[in-house]
């Protein structure tokens, strides 16, 4: 049986395995892809790092700069392979899409929220901050075209 310990905003003991078998049951990865996601998870909260956000809005002003929400990604590709035709389904016709690129300090992850959402959509590589994000800091928003 594989454990990861991890010791702040804890699991005390992620049942990797557990986990393995409910992403392949699903057929939406391998066990790769699990032991991929839950390492990056722990460095990412060990060291801090940067994360992505896809939002969409009239334009870069109306962008509410209080309050970027929780739910992030920190594998840029999967998001964008992932979630963009949702983006375009659920925006309006005037909305332009913006990547938001982040750096969030260490400890900054709700682990078990995270370990929750990665495995109803695995293919997503998401993870949700904790609670106040309004302590993200952005390092960039950008319009996108999906690249």
């Amino acid at each position: 049986m594989i454990r990861i310990l991890m010791e702040k905003n804890t699991f005390d003991n992620i049942d990797v395995n557990s986990i393995i078998n409910e992403v392949v049951n699903m057929g939406f990865g391998d066990e790769s892809d699990v032991i991929y996601y839950i390492n990056s998870l722990k460095t990412l909260n060990e060291n801090g790092g940067v994360v992505y956000r896809l939002v969409f809005s009239s334009s870069i002003d109306d962008i509410d700069k209080k309050n970027y929400g929780e739910h992030w990604s920190f594998d840029k590709d999967s998001l964008f392979r992932n979630t963009w035709e949702n983006i375009l389904e659920s925006k309006d016709e005037d909305d332009k899409i913006f990547l938001l690129t982040a750096k969030i300090p260490k400890n900054f992850i709700d682990i078990e929220s995270s370990i929750y959402a990665f495995k109803a959509l695995p293919q997503e590589m998401e993870i949700v901050l904790v609670s106040n994000p309004s302590e993200v800091k952005i390092a960039e928003v950008k319009e996108t075209s999906g690249d």
